[in-house]
């Protein structure tokens, strides 16, 4: 998505706002809609001494300052439609937004275009990883391979196994291959192997932190929200 960010600069001559509203739990809970206004109020000039303490002030202040600005907002990792709404600014200003819910409503009521993006086919995948972890898979083509169908194509999953290769340079990296493989022995959907993946890294790291449910993860595809 900073990619495409980036792609864009020329159309948004005013800048670009950036939040990660956290909703996928990674790192750490997801953000209200009010917290992240105040993150886009900072980033916009506003003191926090200044700042509204209500979520309607907030949206009220943020929208006001992007009026007759063309700005980029990119929100990474939205939790939904509800955390998004507060979010979406008026006029030529526009949102680009990644989350793996349904954001139902949002076409209908707020002018969003909704784009489903499925898995990663494994070329692609096993692209990703090798640019991630740099030599760590050389030579380990058949391992790489596995690794990467483990973790079902999902850019997240290959990210925590990236992290894991980089972070653990000592440890093989078949070890870490079938660490991975018993964490996702009998979960079927890639989003239920990505949970358990995620739950696998932060039990073993002591963050502790709670994955999302994997009902929850099953039902939601990676999805890229523009709101015009």
């Amino acid at each position: 998505m900073l990619e495409l960010a980036h792609r864009l600069l020329d159309r948004f001559p005013d800048g670009q706002l950036y939040v990660d509203l956290c909703g996928t739990g990674r790192q750490g809970r997801p953000l209200t809609a009010s917290d992240a206004l105040e993150q886009l109020l900072v980033s916009l000039g506003v003191e926090r001494s200044r700042m509204p303490a209500d979520m309607a002030g907030r949206t009220t202040l943020y929208r006001s300052l992007l009026h007759g600005r063309r700005m980029l907002v990119v929100l990474d990792e939205a939790l939904g439609a509800a955390q998004l709404r507060p979010l979406i600014p008026r006029g030529s200003s526009c949102v680009l937004a990644t989350g793996r819910q349904r954001f139902s409503g949002l076409a209908a009521r707020d002018g969003a275009h909704v784009l489903t993006m499925g898995p990663l086919a494994d070329h692609d995948a096993a692209s990703l990883l090798t640019s991630l972890c740099g030599g760590r898979l050389r030579g380990q083509e058949a391992a790489a391979v596995r690794l990467v169908r483990l973790c079902g194509g999902l850019p997240l999953a290959l990210r925590i196994a990236a992290e894991e290769l980089s972070a653990n340079p000592a440890v093989p990296l078949s070890a870490i291959v079938e660490r991975f493989a018993a964490a996702c022995a009998e979960r079927e959907s890639p989003r239920n192997r990505e949970a358990a993946l995620i739950r696998l890294v932060e039990w073993e790291s002591g963050t502790g932190r709670e994955a999302p449910a994997p009902a929850q993860m099953e039902m939601a595809d990676v999805r890229t929200v523009v709101l015009r």
